[in-house]
């Protein structure tokens, strides 16, 4: 064999000894990038199967949340048309055409006694007299808080009368009191009510007493002729809904809060639904009162989208 051939096969089985190295070395680092692409493939998959899966179960826990609140709203607010048209027929006489005034203490003691979501029972007149049944909480005192506006003739000042009494119904207090120029006709349940033919309820407001954020459910009473004689109604404080959304366990970080096309904070499980201002007059709270950027963004989306349920992510 020539040196030229020698030369030839030396080559060549360098060549084949060189491919076998790199099939070697390079089969197996092949195997484990083709391992590592499956294992990468099968986590993406996972993960976006699970995190599909979680946004379902979250959605439907944020639908059945939003169910709960909404009948745990509806229970607040539904019995309260009722209460209103059992305790007109119980006041009214319809010989007399007038309001049993002997019969709104006891009767606002029984219904606040029976129906906790209540605030007061409120009965204004068309003369301007006012009585209401109240609860209330001086320190660790608590109890029900009777207020009596009586107007004389001859245009004297309205006299009022404050009476208060123990959780048993012992009376702790019953004294006269200067007039907090309280007239039942200029407040908007009053006003509201005796413009309607029916039920009326209030945007929300402060109440005058304890400046607290609320509703009023209310509705007139006419005599055989038309006239109004009275305008009977209960309040419901919004921090009882409070209390209720403040229960209530959404993830982590997660809170519920019922908020109204105007941005004023209906019920929230921390902020204080109702602040005074540098002037002492009391404002209820925005959203923009909040500081939450989430609820801020939310409310955003809300208006411009309407109703309905919205996803978003806040960087």
């Amino acid at each position: 064999m020539t040196a030229a051939a020698h030369e030839v096969v030396a080559f060549e089985e360098a060549r084949a000894i060189r491919r076998r190295r790199r099939t070697r070395v390079g089969l197996p680092i092949a195997v484990i990038l083709i391992m590592l692409a499956a294992l990468i493939g099968i986590a993406v998959y996972e993960y976006k199967t699970m995190r599909a899966d979680a946004l379902a179960l979250s959605k439907g826990v944020i639908v059945n949340l939003q169910n709960r609140i909404e009948t745990q709203v509806s229970a607040y607010l539904s019995p309260i048309p009722r209460i209103i048209n059992i305790s007109l027929d119980l006041l009214t006489d319809s010989k007399l055409a007038g309001v049993r005034y002997d019969l709104l203490q006891p009767l606002g003691i029984g219904v606040l006694n029976n129906v906790p979501q209540l605030s007061s029972l409120i009965i204004g007149s068309a003369q301007g007299e006012f009585f209401m049944v109240r609860r209330f909480q001086d320190g660790e005192t608590s109890g029900l808080e009777t207020k009596i506006i009586q107007r004389p003739e001859g245009g004297k000042e309205p006299q009022v009368r404050l009476i208060r009494r123990g959780p048993q119904g012992e009376t702790l207090s019953d004294t006269q009191v200067p007039w907090d120029s309280y007239d039942p006709r200029a407040r908007p349940w009053y006003q509201g009510a005796a413009a309607a033919q029916g039920m009326f309820w209030t945007d929300v407001y402060p109440f005058f007493t304890d400046k607290a954020a609320g509703i009023t459910g209310s509705q007139p009473y006419r005599d055989a002729s038309g006239e109004l004689v009275a305008v009977l109604g209960v309040d419901v404080k919004l921090e009882s809904m409070s209390r209720f959304l403040r229960d209530l366990v959404i993830g982590k970080t997660g809170i519920a809060l019922i908020v109204d096309d105007d941005g004023r904070v209906i019920a929230h499980p921390r902020a204080q639904l109702a602040t005074e201002d540098a002037d002492g007059k009391v404002q209820l709270t925005r959203v923009a009162d909040l500081g939450d950027p989430v609820v801020s963004r939310a409310f955003d989306r809300y208006r411009v989208e309407g109703h309905g349920r919205r996803d978003f992510e806040l960087s």
